[in-house]
């Protein structure tokens, strides 16, 4: 068995604030922790670079941080790597919040919000079925989902 720790965080800007208001709700990003102790996950972050990149723990002033870490099977544990790490470099989808309005395919490996690419890595590995039908999963959606499956 391996683990998968996933960082749930509030950060101070006007795209977070945007979606703490409409998700009503403190969370307003997630990453991932690697083993290695980085974070990497889809952010708009210009100092550290937009996108899906891997950054140091410490990139942004994090507030209202949760952790959530569960047990996966190692073939789990390795898909979810490789999914994510063919998905480094593309851009962050600024979009997202629009999106929810629009119909979008969140799904779509194009571009991806913070939420969507850790929701599709869990996907992708088996470790999580989200079957929701609209077009945006919010950090707050993801947390609670995680959260009820591994009792977190």
């Amino acid at each position: 068995m391996k683990q998968i720790t996933l960082q749930f965080v509030t950060v101070d800007s006007a795209i977070d604030a945007t979606i703490r208001w409409y998700t009503d709700s403190p969370i307003s990003h997630v990453d991932t922790i690697t083993p290695g102790g980085k974070l990497l996950g889809s952010q708009l972050h210009k100092p550290c670079g937009d996108g899906v990149l891997v950054r140091a723990p410490n990139y942004a002033k994090f507030s209202c941080v949760k952790t959530l870490t569960f047990d996966v099977t190692d073939e789990q544990f390795g898909l979810y790597w490789v999914f994510l790490v063919k998905q480094l470099g593309k851009p962050y989808d600024s979009g997202a919040v629009i999106g929810l309005f629009l119909h979008r395919d969140w799904r779509s490996d194009k571009k991806w919000f913070c939420s969507e690419l850790i929701a599709a890595a869990l996907e992708y590995a088996g470790i999580l079925q989200i079957d929701t039908k609209v077009n945006w999963v919010s950090p707050q959606m993801l947390y609670l989902l995680v959260s009820t499956k591994f009792g977190a």
